[in-house]
């Protein structure tokens, strides 16, 4: 279901306030030549306090006024509250916008401009807005009624020429297509827009395969029952076929299945890995994505159907991967994804004549949930995360500039468009990250306990204890990008540390003194390490290269890191100084790979994972012999899922029971089975080294269904 129209507060479309102008239409906040895109119910609260500077807003009415469409509590309006002060650029302890007014609420201080003044309002600007006469409200609006007619004659004239270009400022409406159990995703609308396939599990949850739906009707129809999953639908333009990706022991490989029934027939495959496809509009050639290993980094080629002819389209460039390609609808164009190790998301658009790949301009980090091509060839349609939850989004592939598309819900992921109509689709989803602990008593007769400890209706993941066992350090999405917070050890009094803005931040670390936090954030593109002192809240950056470092872990005597980085080339294990006066130098650990490493409590061994092979290996620190310790686990492509404790070392198992815990003694190199653990987001697993209290994020609340925006232009 859709939401209704969040009333703006009454009062002038746009404020300076203090630096800033608002453009509240466009949702956009503007400040010496630069501009930021702000979520509708962020603008939707700074209007409202605006219309009253200097006055006290008690939450219950900020409640009201803004989330008069929404049962939410006060914990929204507290992370909105957060957000827009970021935005601006406030201090919560000197306050130059927002003050919080203890057991009252909340007042804007700064200066308030009135940028619209009413034909024949004599007030000044910058002032409170009095009371208006009602003789003059209603020469005004005898005045408006004339007006009107003028305008509708215009209005009606122009309809049609600037639909497309007009920003859209009232929510569009959209329609539910599907509402079965669990998640129906990657939907693929028909080119004419009558008939939707998508990826589901069925009722019972038991596979992925495609299914059909014919809009307006209720039941689908099953395409394919292989024991293995299919996913990732396409239609190929004779319109009566469709083409999936088929996954199971053999490998990876495309296959197309007739709409009207019959056996799918292989179009190509397996490989070790295909991230997915494309077809020309004549359905004679393939643009895909694959792996020469599994989980490797993607390339782009081009495959002719009928002459078999395969060769690259788009040349890799190092641990870069290549996803997602889509045609244009002139033929002539595929826009690409090219994702980098560190998880950043950019899109690239190439020319199908073998021209340079370009990006679109615009910063996306890692916070892009799939997009597609715009019926008119000159936008796309991008489902990301900008400031709050993911939204959808016009993109203009030339310039970069972005314009909100007014669809409320939740997380809205998988937009696309038939090419031949006037609909969009896409996946509404809601879910929630919260952290549980389980905790391993010394006598083990007594069993396992386990508990929720970080429950919120965000994403709260990567949880740590510090060495006393008496603060949790973690990344959450609460204020609205995800940032590192710390509460106590049973979750109660979170706090923000970091306020970078979203950019990227994540896997936080304690220092063995627990004083510091170490944790990797890319504000400028890469990804870096970066210290943060707890008490002071004083961020310190650690490396600052033109590469990737991730997953920064601490040496034994706190004067050290060590970090996965690629800034060889080749992703090894580096580490790096914490004083940045010291005189020792980064130096590189591993020679045949590594990214995640942890010394263990000793300091005479560190164990880490490489990037595309299974398995745990030891470094002797002090002879720098590197043996493999254990072959199997962690799985390839689970590197990062993975933690280390004074007598072994925890990761996750996949077999028939479901996703397991497991415990590898370091000693003796023996598996023992720790707990069966349901829906556990990876990575996030993370153990006391005491063993005795391991924390995972469990996603909950999980469903996903599709929706439809017809007349969307």
């Amino acid at each position: 279901m859709t939401e209704p129209t969040v009333p703006r507060p009454s009062g002038p479309s746009n404020y300076r306030i203090g630096a800033w102008t608002t453009q509240a239409e466009l949702h956009r906040l503007s400040r010496e030549g630069s501009s930021v895109q702000v979520e509708p119910r962020l603008m939707d609260l700074l209007m409202c306090l605006a219309s009253r500077p200097g006055e006290v807003w008690s939450r219950s009415e900020l409640l009201d006024r803004v989330w008069s469409d929404a049962v939410v509590n006060e914990e929204a309006l507290t992370r909105s509250i957060s957000e827009l002060r970021r935005i601006l650029g406030d201090d919560t302890q000197q306050p130059a916008y927002i003050e919080t007014i203890r057991k009252g609420g909340y007042r804007l201080v700064a200066s308030v401009e009135n940028l619209v003044v009413e034909p024949g309002d004599t007030r000044q600007t910058g002032t409170q807005a009095t009371q208006p006469r009602i003789h003059r409200r209603l020469g005004l609006a005898l005045v408006g009624l004339a007006l009107v007619f003028v305008v509708v004659g215009i209005v009606m004239q122009r309809q049609g020429q600037n639909t497309a270009n007009a920003p859209a400022t009232t929510p569009l409406s959209s329609i539910p297509l599907t509402s079965y159990p669990g998640i129906e995703e990657h939907p693929a609308l028909s080119p004419d827009g009558t008939m939707i396939a998508f990826t589901w599990g069925g009722p019972d949850d038991d596979n992925l395969d495609i299914y059909l739906k014919q809009v307006g009707r209720e039941n689908p129809l099953r395409l394919t029952d292989h024991a293995s999953w299919d996913a990732y639908p396409v239609w190929l333009p004779s319109g009566e076929e469709l083409a999936y990706i088929h996954g199971d022991d053999g490998g990876v490989g495309i296959l197309a299945v007739p709409l009207l029934g019959g056996e799918p027939r292989a179009i190509l495959g397996p490989l070790p890995e295909i991230y997915g496809m494309a077809f020309t509009p004549d359905g004679q050639q393939l643009i895909y994505s694959m792996a020469d290993i599994p989980d490797g980094p993607g390339q782009l080629r081009r495959r002719h159907l009928v002459t078999g002819e395969d060769g690259l389209l788009v040349a890799p460039a190092g641990d870069d991967t290549y996803l997602m390609p889509l045609m244009a609808p002139d033929g002539r164009r595929v826009a690409f994804l090219l994702k980098t190790p560190a998880g950043q998301d950019v899109i690239m658009i190439t020319d199908l004549d073998g021209a340079t790949p370009r990006p679109v301009p615009t910063d996306l980090g890692r916070r892009l949930e799939g997009f597609c091509w715009h019926a008119n060839g000159e936008e796309l349609v991008v489902s990301t995360r900008q400031g709050g939850d993911y939204a959808l989004w016009r993109l203009n592939p030339d310039s970069g500039a972005m314009q909100w598309i007014p669809v409320h819900g939740e997380w809205m992921f998988f937009p696309h468009m038939g090419f031949d109509s006037d609909c969009l689709v896409y996946q509404h989803r809601r879910f929630e990250k919260n952290v549980w602990q389980i905790k391993r008593p010394s006598d083990p007769a007594l069993g396992l306990s386990t508990d929720p400890v970080l429950v919120s209706t965000h994403w709260d993941c990567e949880a740590r204890l510090d060495p006393a066992g008496e603060r949790l350090a973690f990344n959450s999405s609460r204020s609205g990008n995800l940032e590192i917070w710390m509460s106590r050890a049973d979750g109660s009094q979170p706090v923000q540390l970091t306020h970078l803005g979203g950019a990227r931040v994540s896997s936080p670390c304690w220092s063995p003194d627990g004083t510091r936090l170490a944790f990797n954030a890319g504000p400028e593109g890469w990804s870096n390490v970066y210290v943060m002192d707890v008490a002071t809240r004083q961020l310190t950056r650690i490396t600052d290269h033109a590469a990737h470092d991730l997953f920064p872990t601490w040496s034994s005597d706190g004067h050290s890191l060590y970090c996965g980085s690629n800034r060889s080339g080749q992703w090894q294990v580096w580490r790096v100084p914490v004083d940045p006066n010291s005189s020792q130098e980064p130096s590189m650990l591993t020679a045949e790979g590594g990214v995640v490493a942890r010394e263990d409590a000793t300091g005479k061994f560190l164990y880490f994972t490489r990037r595309h092979e299974a398995g745990f290996w030891r470094l002797d620190l002090a002879s720098n012999q590197v043996d493999q310790i254990y072959p199997d686990l962690p799985r390839r492509g689970h590197w990062a899922n993975w933690d280390l404790w004074t007598e072994g070392m925890i990761t996750m198992n996949y077999d028939e029971n479901g996703p397991r815990i497991v415990n590898i003694d370091l000693s003796t190199s023996q598996l023992t089975v720790v707990s069966t653990v349901p829906n556990i987001s990876v990575p996030s697993l993370t153990v006391t080294a005491d063993g005795r209290t391991i924390m995972y994020a469990r996603i909950e609340n999980n469903v996903g269904d599709l929706m439809l925006i017809k007349d969307f232009h």
